[in-house]
């Protein structure tokens, strides 16, 4: 769907549903402030590991994360033997953790652990509904914690268990909406590193008449109102020209807003990671010249 067009119909959606409405407190780990930002306590989870696969050095395991009062969210974790650094990366809409096998193992071979989440509702093992941001703002105006907080919470447990499995630096990584989540988990949580965001960027919802509640929750899903706050951790953002879902000009706005240091990259291709955002991923994080990259075939996904 056109981007534009979303937005319009997701404009109409949340005036009719926040009228009368009232925002009431949340359960505890979640909180959002007067001005819109999410708070997510990410210390209260459990994780368990299973082995899928290991060869050449490289080990795959699926990882669940449980929190109570929810549901568990699954991951594929793809790792060499001694990582320099770790990413937690958010896929985009309908793009389950597993459809990232072959890229998962690319990172790891450079020496790079790669945590895949599964992110809820994207039609993967995690249980959840595809976006719905008019669903999220009925969950949120009962009291009740939004499916979109869940989620960037979700991320924020991913770099907790690998900064506590590995002891490397955790970036977040998200394309096209997981792009979103990733960006506002690197913000609220300053133990990741820095920020890659593919093919993203925040939401610019037109204007309405929309009650107090309701822009507050509006305020806490979009990226836009934290990308500045990743800083002085990097932000590096990838976009082509070319991108027929999430236009080359929201890209550039979404820059914008960073602060320094930062990076806007564009690639050739369209929308979502493709082996040349893959390579320069990859260079940035190992600190390695261009020219040191070894020639590989293209991994395309959103």
């Amino acid at each position: 769907m056109n981007y534009s067009l979303f937005l319009s119909l997701v404009l109409i959606s949340l005036i009719l549903f926040s009228c009368g409405c009232t925002d009431n407190t949340s359960e505890s780990g979640y909180s959002v402030s007067d001005e819109g930002i999410l708070s997510v306590d990410n210390s209260g989870y459990s994780a368990a590991s299973t082995v899928i696969y290991e060869k050449d050095g490289i080990i795959s395991e699926e990882v669940v994360i449980s929190v109570e009062g929810s549901t568990p969210v699954y991951s594929v974790l793809t790792y060499p033997e001694d990582p320099c650094c770790a990413v937690v990366f958010a896929p985009g809409a309908g793009v389950s953790a597993v459809d990232h096998k072959a890229r998962a193992e690319s990172y790891a071979e450079s020496g790079i652990a790669f945590l895949a989440v599964d992110i809820r509702g994207n039609g993967g093992k995690s249980k959840g509904y595809p976006l719905d941001i008019s669903k999220d703002l009925g969950y949120y105006l009962n009291g009740e914690i939004p499916q979109y907080y869940r989620i960037v919470g979700d991320l924020t447990y991913g770099e907790s268990y690998l900064s506590e499995r590995f002891g490397v630096p955790v970036y977040a990584v998200g394309s096209s909406n997981g792009g979103r989540y990733a960006a506002i988990a690197a913000a609220i949580d300053s133990n990741f590193s820095g920020y890659f965001g593919v093919s993203t960027s925040g939401f610019s919802f037109p204007k309405g008449d929309y009650s107090a509640a309701t822009l507050r929750f509006i305020r806490s899903i979009n990226p836009d109102n934290y990308i500045g706050m990743i800083s002085p951790s990097p932000v590096y953002i990838f976009h082509s020209p070319d991108d027929n879902i999430i236009e080359f000009e929201y890209g550039q706005d979404f820059y914008t807003l960073a602060g320094e240091p930062k990076e806007f990259i564009a690639f050739n291709g369209n929308h979502g990671l493709n082996g040349e955002v893959d390579d320069n991923i990859v260079n940035i994080l190992s600190e390695s010249e261009p020219e040191s990259l070894s020639d590989a075939e293209p991994i395309s996904g959103i």
